[in-house]
């Protein structure tokens, strides 16, 4: 569960899109206003759409985080997220969407509590021109890579996280150039500027007036990716440099791999080696996942497990603080019991610690683009030490969180 203003022990949800840095900004700000201006006027009528959702949550704080008989913390909290997108000539869209949400919250640490807060912010604000050879995007945009259905080394500029598998992803400021030498392969080029929660202290909520990553050294990314997709493989090797801090240095490197196989079951292979620790040996320079997937009566029984080795325990899986060990296993089974009615069950387990966090969800559809959700979620430490999900390490036993979405 997540408090606004601050981030609860262990809860961490990661934010949910940011503004870009002054200089990131002004880098990017001219390559945006050419791509636009390039297209021919005027634009076409915009298109918009987007979520509503409401939510209630509370967690059971752990006995180290509790203050008397005050042993609960919650919140309420109602947001939006709103895009559009608009023709710009022939062959130009523009697109864009951003955040807005209001919450309050009460727990005992007084700096937990808000009586009522308030926030917006930018999430997606781009370009997107398609030629007769190239395809160039340019702004404020998802940038991802690979296949892997939870843990995903590879995508490196904003990697998703388990723990919190309905979490908007965060944009990153860049320029991307794809080319299609045939129908089944695809080439791009890309220059960006990573999003602030894939690297260094993101433990900091929103607001919370922490130092974060936002106090990094501004250096861009830079570099190459292909995707080839044959009947039943499909890969997706990639380069990336990052931008030194001056001149001389030897630059951070990523080298990564991303394949996916259809075999009976669905399996993923996701993999990035990088410097960044001049170091390390090959092992703790490694992030690697395999994963297999597979679904039986028409689709109605979903099962997914995956194995993580994530390189430097003090990095996490490209900077998730939620992930800072070693080895890690997540599975998960759906049950679609209708056509409206979904049941799942997940658990995220730290395989150097024996620790778990495990997650049974209920979603419902009552009628078409209206659902509802039921999410709770446990710390557990079968060996009664401090293992990383366990309630001494995340401060909370439990968390039980309801929710109510309206797209339009």
């Amino acid at each position: 569960m997540t408090l606004p203003g601050r981030v609860l022990p262990v809860s961490r949800r990661p934010v949910r899109g940011h503004a870009p840095s002054g200089a990131a900004f002004t880098a990017f700000a001219c390559a945006f206003f050419l791509s636009v201006t390039a297209v021919p006027a005027p634009c076409g009528e915009p298109v918009f759409s987007g979520t509503l959702e409401s939510k209630a949550a509370g967690a059971l704080l752990a006995d180290s985080q509790s203050s008397g008989d005050d042993s609960v913390a919650w919140s309420f909290e109602e947001s939006a997220n709103l895009r559009f997108k608009a023709a710009a000539g022939e062959r130009g869209t523009v697109f864009g969407s951003f955040n807005l949400r209001a919450w309050t919250a009460d727990a005992p640490d007084p700096e937990l509590r808000t009586e009522l807060s308030s926030a917006g912010e930018l999430e997606r604000l781009y370009v997107s021109l398609r030629g007769e050879k190239a395809d160039t995007d340019a702004g404020l945009m998802r940038i991802a890579f690979g296949y892997s259905p939870a843990f995903r080394p590879t995508d490196i500029l904003n990697p998703p996280n388990p723990l919190y598998p309905n979490a908007r992803p965060r944009g990153a400021l860049g320029v991307t150039v794809a080319a299609y030498p045939s129908d089944d392969a695809k080439l791009r080029g890309l220059l960006a500027f990573r999003a602030p929660s894939a690297f260094g202290d993101v433990s900091a909520g929103a607001g919370s007036g922490a130092p974060g990553p936002e106090t990094a050294p501004v250096r861009p990314l830079a570099g190459l990716s292909a995707d080839w997709n044959g009947r039943r493989i499909s890969a997706q090797p990639l380069y990336l440099v990052r931008l030194p801090e001056s001149a001389g240095t030897v630059p951070d490197q990523y080298a990564g791999i991303s394949l996916k196989l259809e075999a009976g079951a669905g399996w993923c292979l996701d993999a990035l080696w990088t410097n960044e620790d001049r170091n390390a040996p090959l092992a703790e320079s490694l992030k690697a996942s395999v994963s297999a997937d597979w679904s039986a009566f028409d689709a109605k029984l979903y099962l997914l497990g995956q194995y993580l080795w994530n390189g430097p325990g003090d990095r996490g899986v490209n900077g998730i603080r939620e992930v800072t060990e070693r080895q890690y296993g997540f599975a998960t089974v759906a049950w679609q019991w209708d056509d409206y009615t979904r049941f799942a069950l997940s658990c995220l387990a730290n395989l150097e610690d024996r620790s778990l966090a495990p997650a049974l969800t209920a979603t419902h559809e009552p009628f078409q683009g209206m659902s509802v959700g039921l999410t709770a979620r446990f710390g557990l430490d079968p060996t009664g030490g401090a293992g990383e999900f366990s309630p001494d390490a995340t401060g909370t036993k439990g968390s039980l969180e309801a929710s109510a979405s309206l797209r339009f």
